[in-house]
């Protein structure tokens, strides 16, 4: 499996190591790769290691690329506390796109408006949403 590595902007601190959520994670998962990243999921802990989730996080963005995100584009993301919003906070920057994060607790006309004027092409939700959502 290939992977491409996305390369940022030089540090403005005169040193060669880039901070951003790319390096990040890639960190967490060569260093910390058996500690476990925890989470609720319907009301039940559960956990998985850094590496599986930088695995994940991989592939989470070679799918979005596939479907056509790139650079510059933005996402909205309407999910719960989940493992999958945990895993695109990590994939939507890593290919140089513009996570938006959509508030749940918004009603419909006003995450229509927050979806309009970020100019989002691409709105992740979680199926359970999908009222919310709407058109």
């Amino acid at each position: 499996m290939s992977r491409s590595r996305l390369v940022g902007r030089p540090s403005t601190t005169g040193d060669d190591h880039q901070l951003n959520t790319t390096t990040l994670i890639r960190h967490a998962a060569r260093t910390f790769g058996d500690q476990s990243v925890v989470y609720r999921d319907r009301g039940e802990w559960q956990s998985y290691a850094f590496a599986e989730c930088y695995e994940r996080v991989c592939r989470a963005a070679q799918a979005l690329t596939r479907l056509g995100i790139g650079a510059g584009d933005t996402v909205g993301v309407l999910d719960w506390n989940s493992r999958r919003h945990f895993e695109l906070y990590w994939a939507i920057p890593g290919i140089a796109a513009v996570m938006l994060q959509l508030n749940l607790r918004l009603g419909e006309e006003d995450l229509s408006y927050v979806v309009r004027h970020s100019e989002a092409e691409w709105i992740a939700v979680d199926s359970s949403l999908l009222p919310l959502a709407g058109d």
